[in-house]
């Protein structure tokens, strides 16, 4: 037979599919082999067999463990057909009549398509050059195709699949082209991740997606001259067509523009991968009689047949036949794609609903992904990190330099985030997902920071005064300005990296790659940049990357070196920073004073005020402070009251009854020694006391304390118990939290007035 060992039960499925699921290889052996296997690179599993005998496991090869990645891929596809194993061969007639048989690294069919792929691997990332099997695979595809033929029958004119599949392997633009002109789709690592996902969440529902991205434009034959019953009409000046279809009709031509694929021709990408949850609920609805009466938005890329069958009074308004269009990825889903696919995983014998349908034609894709951010923008579900990333395409163009600025660093992240040999490879979470420890970043704010630290420019002044100022790395086009930015974050960051790589690749735990670590890092850039400037009186625009680099390098050589020496324990209290907006500031100013303790002409703005901040000697006589107001005002308070009102103070000079109630049951809830309910006063209770009418002349000599810039003309400074009040939050909650300058000045004012007039 042309076509042997394939997988054409669900039993023989489950079995290679277990298999090959595994990065291991398994084998059972008697003890007395074991050295043998051991000296072949096996090694004991540490599982014994009853009869004494040992279960063995090797590391399959990097060759063996792609081609199985992309095998399961098609397996969860749901692909009928597949090769059992990496001995999957076909007979072919050569050109001179003889029959010989070609080795087929991955094989798949079903009713429609047949799948036929070469997996081609490195050791490590590296270029290399396929030419001559690339040519020998173009040469190949005739006889595959008739000895497929003869194999099925003469009935069976499937679509074919050919593609390539390379990991940790960079191709020459030459070997791409050549690909391209031979009809082999060329799937990279990003691509075969994509597909991985694809197929892990919607699993046979995805296949649809997977061949309208490889087979696109091509014709289905199951779908010609398919019509509906359909309302011709305009929505926002644009043809729109409202009509009813199954989900299975659309799901043929359907293509929805995921973000994690990065498909070139399909920019801008908007829709974030489909959640199986969301789709597993909605196909759980369907079966129990549920139905969407809104409508899914689509878009046909090419202008449609529609014929007219009746005429309205409204003369944008037609009613008649709409002919669905007959070939893969000729309709984009734009809003609506879990509503879709929730149908495509409904269980055997559950009959697909109809579904209601507005679809546009010839909407350019920019234009769906305006759209889709419009419609999302008003809806909670939709994660905002998406629409921060479509800032990378949507504002690529804009008028604002400001719009322009967030486009060009957010596309540079989703790149950089994409890219072989990249620190940030696979390092930002997608859209809808929480951080990882591996995936540590969120774009939003890593964009936040190359704004801030100006890297690829300013704004300078508001309204209409306001002035753009380019920054290091702008360019005369927004072109030149993002392959700036990338080629020097890459610079910068790789650096980094391979300071302390095992820090780096820790992600969230090696407090370096993560989302305080980065910003900071990125804002120490920019005021490297910017002291490079001043000292050496150079224009880092005017710079290659390379010069650049070279001045920089002496001043960044401190936060290298710690980086590199510093022991863990040293470098997790440098960089234990504080959750929150102000953990990137403590992170930022540490990694200044590494420079600025070797370079004391190196001071960034803040840096001094930072440094100005308290030591621990004086941390720790603030906290005496602290409590010493506390204790102090709260006796004199009390002494007051009595000495004035007498036994009855507590009633008499209290009129607040919500403050007594407050103290009275506190001293109830106390399990201890109950003590007299003055006890359980709260600092700002004490300040409503003193502020009391009839108290105030009381308290006026001791406790009327002006601040620094209040108004001397008020009648009672009391401003200072506010102050003391937030204060004091600091030694109850001192975890990563330090006192300011200010407030040094603040308590240190407060504890003198008092010490003269308790006096």
């Amino acid at each position: 037979m042309p076509l042997e060992n394939l997988t054409t039960t669900p039993e023989l499925r489950a079995s290679a599919g277990r298999r090959r699921n595994s990065s291991l290889e398994t084998q059972r052996i008697t003890p007395g082999a074991l050295q043998d296997y051991t000296a072949m690179g096996w090694s004991a599993s540490g599982k014994t067999y009853k009869n004494g005998d040992l279960l063995l496991v090797k590391e399959k090869s990097p060759d063996e463990i792609l081609e199985n990645r992309v095998w399961c891929c098609l397996h969860r596809f749901g692909y009928g057909d597949l090769n059992i194993d990496r001995n999957f061969k076909i007979e072919i007639a050569t050109s001179n009549e003889k029959v010989v048989k070609k080795q087929i690294d991955v094989f798949a069919k079903d009713d429609e398509t047949v799948i036929v792929i070469e997996c081609k691997t490195a050791e490590d990332i590296k270029r290399k050059s396929l030419q001559k099997d690339i040519g020998e695979f173009d040469s190949l595809k005739k006889p595959i195709s008739d000895a497929i033929r003869k194999h099925y029958g003469k009935d069976f004119k499937p679509k074919i699949l050919w593609a390539f599949v390379i990991s940790k392997i960079e191709l020459s633009e030459s070997d791409r082209a050549r690909l391209a002109a031979q009809g082999t789709h060329l799937i990279s690592d990003r691509e075969l991740t994509y597909i991985e996902d694809l197929s892990r969440k919607l699993g046979r529902a995805g296949r649809q997606q997977f061949l309208a991205e490889y087979l696109g434009g091509q014709k289905i034959p199951a779908l010609q001259d398919r019509k509906v019953p359909a309302i011709r009409t305009k929505i926002g000046g644009r043809h729109a067509y409202v009509f009813s279809a199954t989900a299975s009709e659309i799901l043929k031509i359907a293509f929805v523009n995921h973000r994690d694929l990065k498909d070139p021709q399909g920019v801008p990408s908007y829709q974030r991968l489909i959640k199986p949850d969301r789709i597993a609920k909605i196909a759980d609805y369907i079966a129990d009689k549920g139905f969407f009466p809104n409508s899914i938005l689509i878009n046909f890329k090419k202008k449609v047949r529609f014929e007219m069958a009746l005429q309205s009074d409204n003369p944008d308004t037609r009613f008649g036949y709409l002919y669905l269009p007959e070939t893969y990825k000729s309709c984009m889903v734009v809003d609506g794609q879990h509503r879709l696919y929730g149908c495509a995983v409904l269980k055997e014998g559950v009959q697909s609903p109809n579904l209601m349908f507005i679809a546009f034609e010839q909407m350019e894709s920019a234009q769906e992904a305006v759209l889709f951010a419009t419609i999302n923008r008003e809806q909670r579900p939709v994660d905002k990190k998406l629409l921060d990333e479509l800032d990378g395409d949507l504002k690529w163009d804009s008028d604002e330099p400001h719009e322009r600025m967030q486009a060009i660093a957010s596309r540079a992240i989703d790149l950089l985030n994409g890219k072989y040999g990249s620190p940030f490879l696979e390092r930002v979470v997608s859209p809808g997902f929480k951080t990882t420890e591996n995936r540590p970043l969120t774009l939003p704010e890593v964009r936040r920071a190359i704004i801030s630290a100006g890297l690829i420019g300013r704004i300078s002044g508001s309204g209409k005064e306001k002035l753009y100022v380019p920054g290091p790395f702008s360019g005369p086009t927004s072109e030149a300005s993002l392959q700036r930015l990338m080629d020097a974050l890459d610079w910068y960051f790789r650096q980094i990296a391979e300071a302390n790589l095992h820090r780096w690749n820790l992600g969230m735990p090696g407090r370096v790659c993560n989302n305080f670590g980065v910003p900071a890092h990125l804002r120490l850039y920019g005021e490297l940049i910017r002291h490079v400037e001043v000292a050496h009186a150079v224009d880092a625009r005017q710079m290659t990357l390379e010069e650049l680099g070279t001045h920089i390098g002496p001043f960044l050589a401190p936060v290298i070196n710690f980086m590199k020496s510093a022991s863990d324990e040293v470098f997790e209290k440098t960089f234990n920073v504080t959750l929150g907006s102000g953990g990137i500031r403590q992170y930022q100013f540490r990694l200044y004073l590494l420079i600025h303790e070797k370079d004391p002409n190196f001071k960034p703005h803040g840096l001094e005020d930072y440094i100005a901040e308290i030591s621990q000697e004086q941390q720790e006589a603030s906290d005496r402070d602290v409590r010493w107001i506390q204790e102090r005002v709260h006796e004199q308070v009390v002494s007051v009251l009595r000495e004035h009102y007498g036994a009855n103070f507590f009633d008499l000079g209290i009129k607040n009854k919500a403050i007594q109630k407050k103290a009275l049951e506190k001293r109830v809830d106390d399990e201890g020694e109950k003590q007299s309910p003055e006890v359980y006063l709260d600092f700002m209770d004490l300040k409503s006391i003193v502020e009391q009418s009839d108290n105030w002349p009381l308290f006026q000599k001791t406790m009327n304390i002006p601040l620094e810039g209040s108004n001397k003309g008020i009648a009672k400074h009391i401003k200072w118990f506010d102050e003391v009040n937030r204060i004091r939050r600091i030694p109850a909650h001192p975890f990563g939290r330090r006192y300011s300058a200010n407030d040094v000045s603040i308590i240190r004012n407060v504890v003198e007035n008092l010490r003269k007039a308790f006096a």
